[in-house]
């Protein structure tokens, strides 16, 4: 059975990434064009400057990174524009777009695709509109209007953001990609989010809300990047490999460990994980008789001849091994041979419950007839003799009587 392990690595990554606020000193990194990558220590709170000139936005902070590290987000420093703007120009349903309804507002938190959303709803009514995904967006640049679930875990970083770099969210309604189900006149709404960060409760607020698609709210865009994979460096023992995950197959109980080094940090911290090799082995007994031999179990085949106690190497339901040891008892099946002779003059004749009514020979079967329970096959022959028979006349005087 072979086992993947990375679990462990992201749960390393996680201990490597715990700064206090105290701690952290804010860092702006550069993105390459056009793939829009970061070399570095990126952490949440730094800046992710994309270099554009004569554009609206073109520095974020960063907001979410995700556990491989591959990737992040980073929110705009300031709204789309300094007003409340309507989702879309009319409540028309966007139909290739997902709606969800307001009685499952935690599935919201699946949608994490802003960009898709944006780009589906640019598509239906246009980029040059004055709404939240139209023209003063930059979408050109790669900003776009967050989903819902991007947007609650914008909220949630919140402790972590506000008042740095220059960045604040206010209490304010903000518009998410993510559309909600038709009403009853046939129209559909929107979700946004609204609340903000209470330094006294340190509840960052971020509720959910939907409302027709032309009410207005206000606009912060989203920007997403990617980190270059180099920055994690990994060793595992036993083995050589140097890969973020990797596929075992022990023969018996092993533990894997992996070292990861950390980029510009130059830490690195050690886990272990055992991957236990379990082997179920039962006993199992059987009684046959020999008529029924071969007899073929889970596999393995016994014959006439050949051993009665073999193991069968199964699996069980969870994919691990298992062992049976089948110990097999065979019971032989009875045979005999019984001949006799008769004359003629006695026949019909019954010899061991069969009737002749000639001389012959026959091959019966008594089923389960043995102790054991096992048939008996007996061969019956019997002989027959004629009787003699003659007629002889004489000629006598009566004094002879």
């Amino acid at each position: 059975m072979r086992r993947r392990l990375w679990f462990i690595v992201i749960l390393l990554l996680s201990g490597l990434r715990m700064y206090s606020q105290s701690q952290f000193t804010p860092t702006i990194f550069t993105a390459e064009y056009p793939s829009w990558a970061v070399s570095g220590d990126v952490r949440i709170g730094d800046i992710v400057d994309f270099g554009y000139t004569n554009t609206n936005v073109d520095r974020g902070i960063v907001f979410y990174i995700n556990p491989e590290r591959t990737e992040g987000w980073v929110v705009a420093l300031s709204d789309v524009a300094n007003q409340t703007i309507p989702w879309a120009p009319q409540n028309n349903n966007v139909g290739s777009l997902q709606s969800f309804p307001d009685d499952e507002v935690g599935s919201l938190l699946s949608d994490i695709d802003g960009y898709n959303n944006t780009s589906i709803i640019r598509e239906q009514f246009g980029t040059t509109g004055n709404f939240a995904a139209g023209q003063r967006l930059d979408f050109a640049h790669g900003w776009y209007l967050p989903a819902a679930g991007q947007l609650r875990k914008l909220y949630s970083a919140l402790p972590l953001l506000q008042d740095r770099n220059g960045f604040s969210l206010p209490n304010a309604n903000y518009w998410s990609s993510t559309q909600g189900t038709h009403t009853s006149n046939s129209n559909s709404k929107a979700w946004y989010v609204y609340g903000s960060y209470n330094t006294t409760t340190n509840v960052s607020g971020g509720y959910f809300k939907s409302q027709t698609k032309t009410s207005t709210a206000r606009v912060r865009a989203v920007h997403t990047f990617k980190i270059k994979s180099n920055q994690l460096n990994y060793q595992w023992s036993p083995g050589e490999e140097t890969t973020p995950s990797i596929e075992v197959a022990p023969e018996a109980t092993e533990t894997y460990c992996v070292t990861v080094t950390y980029g510009d940090l130059g830490c690195s911290e050690e886990a272990c994980q055992a991957v236990v090799v379990m082997t179920y082995e039962a006993d199992a007994d059987s009684t046959i008789c020999s008529s029924d031999l071969p007899l073929t179990w889970n596999g393995v085949t016994f014959v006439q001849d050949g051993p009665m106690n073999q193991d069968a190497h199964l699996s069980t339901a969870g994919g691990c091994d298992s062992v049976v040891h089948m110990h097999l008892t065979v019971n032989p099946v009875l045979h005999g041979d019984y001949e006799t002779t008769i004359c003629d003059s006695q026949l019909p004749y019954v010899f061991h419950g069969e009737t002749f009514t000639s001389g012959g020979t026959v091959n019966v079967t008594h089923q389960g007839a043995t102790a054991q329970g096992c048939d008996s096959t007996l061969t019956l022959t019997v002989h027959v003799n004629q009787v003699l028979h003659g007629d002889y006349e004489t000629t006598i005087c009566d004094s002879q009587l």
